[in-house]
């Protein structure tokens, strides 16, 4: 019995290391200096699978996790659920000042991926804009966003028209990455 078990996991490992590539895929050439360097004989692909397609690049105008998966490579949120409470991703710090404003800073430094500086103005246009197209998905989501005011270039308060106790949540999830203004 061990004798076959044996022949069983060398025929598997023989099949196996003749399914394998053994090209590296390079090439050695020599610089003007004199020295070798390998150079990519092909292009290199990554694939990465999904489980369906992505349904739009606007954050604000889909409401599937899949596509939510490749936006949160290229977005982030102002705030994260820890499951013990909500931290800062994007702000270093917010207060509930009263039942419908909520105060947050954001910190310094955070750019997009252009290089502009994040600033208030961009979280105002991008949280007033789901909440007041209703054309867009995630709409319902924003909609009781009053607005957004503005009090410095890194300080703002979001608004609501009434008590929402869930607007941290609301903000760390699907839909609320943060877009330049411009």
């Amino acid at each position: 019995m061990k004798k076959t078990y044996l022949i069983v996991i060398m025929a598997f490992l023989l099949v196996l290391s003749a399914c394998s590539n053994n090209s590296e895929g390079t090439s050695t050439s020599t610089a003007d200096n004199g020295k070798t360097t390998d150079q990519q004989s092909e292009k290199k692909v990554l694939v990465i699978a999904n489980g369906n397609d992505m349904v739009s690049f606007d954050i604000h105008n889909h409401n599937n996790t899949s596509t939510e998966a490749i936006h949160v490579n290229m977005f982030d949120y102002l705030v994260r659920n820890t499951g013990d409470g909500f931290e800062g991703v994007l702000v270093e710090s917010f207060e509930n000042i009263d039942d419908t404003t909520w105060s947050f800073k954001l910190k310094e430094g955070v750019t997009f991926h252009d290089g502009s500086p994040l600033t208030a103005e961009d979280v105002k246009f991008s949280l007033e804009r789901a909440a007041k197209d209703n054309t867009l998905l995630e709409h319902g989501s924003y909609k009781q966003i009053k607005e957004v005011v503005v009090k410095s270039e890194l300080e703002f308060d979001i608004v609501t028209e009434n008590p929402e106790p869930a607007l941290l949540n609301r903000i760390s999830r699907i839909g609320s990455g943060i877009l330049p203004k411009n």
